[in-house]
Formats: C-alpha cells, structure tokens, sequence
C-alpha cells in the first residue's frame, strides 16, 4: 500500500520571550522498503520546509534492505539537526497481520518479523550528526536556543525505560522535548510529570 502523508503546521507558543522562530519538523513511520519511488521523492520534497531541527519517532524500516533507501530519501534533511528513537519496525520487518486483531485488547503479545539491522542504520544516521535518543538526552544549541531532547526507546516492544531520562529539565535550557515511537500512556504521563514542553510521537499513523 503505498505511503501516505499530510502536512500539518502548528505554532506552539513555548519559547522564552525574545527568541527567534524555531521551525522543527516532526515525522515517522516511514516503514521504507527500497522500491517505494514515489514515497521517496515525496520525503526528499520536505528538505524545501527548511527545517531548524529534525525530529523523527521511528520506524524507518519495513524491509532488510533499506537502509540505502532511508538515506537517500532523508537527502538534505540529514544536512541539519536531527534527533531519533527507534519503533518496532527498525528492529523487526512487518508481518502480516489479521486487521482485526488491532480491535482486540492488547495482552502484550508480539509475533515479530525477521531481526532487521538496526545497528547499521544507527550507524548511517550518527554519521551525519543526527543523535540518537533512546533513553538518552542531548542538549543542543539552535538559533541560540537551548533545547534539551530526551526520548525512551519503543514502548509497543516493552524496550522502554524512562527511569533513565527522567527528572525536571536542567534550568539552564530554553526548552525540554520528549520524543519516543509508541506513544504509550507510561511514558506520556512521566513526561507530564516532568514538565516537558513539547513530546513527539508516532506509531498511530
């Protein structure tokens, strides 16, 4: 089925007073297999938004081999700063699936695909300066903003442990983001908690 995407903007009023505008584009699951050419220039066409940060919330993959493809579609977007967590599908490729399942109440059970390689991809993406935020935090400097970036690795695959990142952000940053794929309540709430300013998440579609 192939991809596809909507573009929405919102302005979010979070910055101290006096800072300049601070563009950052968020998107995810790509689920990229290497013969989606349509869904490829359609990713390359977003490198135009000009984008001060780039934030994605996982799920590059759906196939083996697509590392290649996911970098060639990033294509400028890897030019700038971007930060990343991982979701089910950067470690396991797609399955297939009885729709109706999703209607089911969620015990916990996962059948997974075949182990992608999700050490390579994370190598290709650090090598362009994007950070990886999988129970980490970064701290960043943009437009002369402080940003502090935190994210848990995928909650959908119980890989998540917030406790790692957690607590009120450092008082010396202009603005706290949380980013993780599944965008489960655990985690939501903890970075309520918290006082983030801004989460990012996927997962849902």
């Amino acid at each position: 089925m192939p991809m596809a995407f909507k573009l929405r903007e919102v302005s979010v009023p979070i910055l101290p007073a006096n800072s300049k505008l601070l563009r950052i584009l968020h998107f995810s699951d790509l689920h990229l297999t290497p013969k989606r050419h349509r869904e490829i220039r359609d990713i390359q066409s977003w490198g135009a938004l000009e984008p001060d940060l780039v934030v994605s919330t996982g799920d590059f993959l759906a196939h083996p081999d697509a590392i290649n493809t996911v970098i060639h579609s990033l294509g400028d977007l890897l030019k700038l700063p971007g930060v990343y967590v991982f979701g089910s599908n950067d470690y396991f490729a797609p399955r297939m699936k009885n729709p109706f399942s999703y209607l089911k109440e969620d015990d916990g059970t996962r059948k997974l695909g075949s182990p992608l390689p999700t050490d390579e991809l994370d190598k290709r993406l650090q090598g362009f300066g994007w950070k990886n935020v999988n129970e980490s935090k970064v701290i960043l400097k943009i437009r002369n903003i402080s940003i502090e970036v935190r994210g848990t690795d995928d909650a959908h695959l119980n890989r998540d442990d917030y406790e790692k990142v957690a607590g009120k952000p450092s008082p010396s940053t202009d603005l706290s983001l949380g980013v993780t794929h599944a965008p489960y309540l655990r985690i939501l709430d903890s970075m309520k908690k918290d006082n983030l300013d801004l989460i990012f998440a996927g997962h849902t579609h």
